[in-house]
């Protein structure tokens, strides 16, 4: 099974930003307005952090904790 110290800091925050960019690209595929592009935003958001409470595998869990660490900083 992959962890962590499998991947490159590089290729660990790739893997790390990937949700919220594939999230990103969904909403500008599909422009509905300053409010629309609030409200797709959000549900993106939450269905990233819903997911990352729920993750099952390691390099799943793996991941939201490091995302939650480096969301904390920020």
């Amino acid at each position: 099974m992959s962890g962590k110290a499998d991947f490159t800091v590089d290729e660990w925050d790739l893997l790390r930003s990937s949700p919220l960019m594939a999230s990103l690209l969904v909403v500008a595929a599909s422009p509905s307005g300053p409010l629309g592009l609030i409200r797709e935003s959000a549900a993106a958001s939450k269905m990233i952090m819903q997911t990352a409470e729920t993750a099952q595998t390691p390099l799943l869990k793996t991941l939201a904790e490091d995302d939650r660490a480096v969301s904390q900083l920020v």
